[in-house]
C-alpha cells in the first residue's frame, strides 16, 4: 500500500515536470510570437510613415495640376472672350462697310 501510494506520488511527480515543461514551451513560444508581433508592428509603423510620405507628396503634385488646370481653363475663357471681342468687331466694320 505504501508503495502504491509512492508510485502515485511519483506518477503525480513526473507529470508535473511535464506538465512544467510543457508550460515553459509555452512561454518560451508566447515570447517568440511577441517578438514577431512586435518586428511586424514596427514594420507596419514604417510603412504606414512610407505611406502617409507618398500620400503628401501626392496631394501636394495633385494641387499642383489643379492649379494648373484652373490657370489652363482661365486662360482658355480669357482667349474665347478676345475672339468672340474680335469677330463681334469685324461684323461691325463689315455692317458699318456696307452702311
Amino acid at each position: 500500500m505504501l508503495k502504491d501510494k509512492i508510485s502515485d506520488l511519483n506518477s503525480y511527480k513526473n507529470e508535473a515536470e511535464d506538465l512544467s515543461r510543457i508550460n515553459q514551451e509555452i512561454n518560451d513560444d508566447l515570447k517568440i510570437m511577441e517578438r514577431e508581433k512586435d518586428s511586424c508592428l514596427s514594420k507596419l509603423n514604417e510603412e504606414l510613415k512610407h505611406s502617409d510620405i507618398l500620400e503628401s507628396k501626392l496631394n501636394e503634385v495633385k494641387i499642383s495640376y489643379e492649379d494648373k488646370i484652373i490657370k489652363i481653363t482661365k486662360d482658355f475663357e480669357r482667349q474665347m472672350k478676345l475672339n468672340d471681342d474680335e469677330i463681334k468687331i469685324a461684323i461691325q466694320r463689315e455692317v458699318l462697310q456696307k452702311e
